[in-house]
């Protein structure tokens, strides 16, 4: 009696355990597999885009929805404020830029010891998601943050 535990060859198939066949082209198959899922994981993944947020307002608020795509705070008046377009910018794959203009942005929300920018200090960290962030101003006399 054959043992079920180890296939046995018979010409261009193999015989496992219960029966069950395959053949040796799918055998030679199967190392291709760990590829083929690579490649198909790398396209659902998208296209990194460049995001550009121009901001709006001095107010310091949080983005309604970080990772929209949409710098925008709260309703019912949506702008897009500095801490808004980091969260944004933090959120979302690529290089990215923020527009300030002439004006004096005052960091209001208080907090420490959490990275999201949501409260305190306006933690960048867009390189995780393999970008860069860009900000540009209207030079260090007229841009204050």
């Amino acid at each position: 009696m054959p043992d079920l535990a180890e296939p046995h060859e018979s010409g261009r198939h193999r015989q496992h355990a219960f029966g069950l066949k395959t053949s040796t082209a799918t055998m030679r198959a199967r190392p291709r597999a760990p590829y083929v899922l690579l490649l198909c994981s790398l396209a659902l993944a998208g296209p990194t885009r460049a995001a550009t947020f121009n901001v709006n307002s001095t107010t310091d608020a949080v983005d309604a929805h970080p990772g929209d795509g949409a710098c925008a705070t709260a309703a019912p008046t949506p702008v897009c404020t500095l801490r808004a377009a980091i969260q944004e910018a933090n959120a979302l794959r690529g290089a990215d830029v923020i527009n300030l203009q002439a004006q004096t942005y005052t960091l209001t929300i208080p907090g420490k010891n959490e990275d999201s920018a949501a409260t305190g200090d306006l933690d960048i960290n867009d390189t995780v998601n393999g970008g860069m962030l860009t900000i540009n101003g209207a030079g260090t006399a007229a841009t204050i943050i």
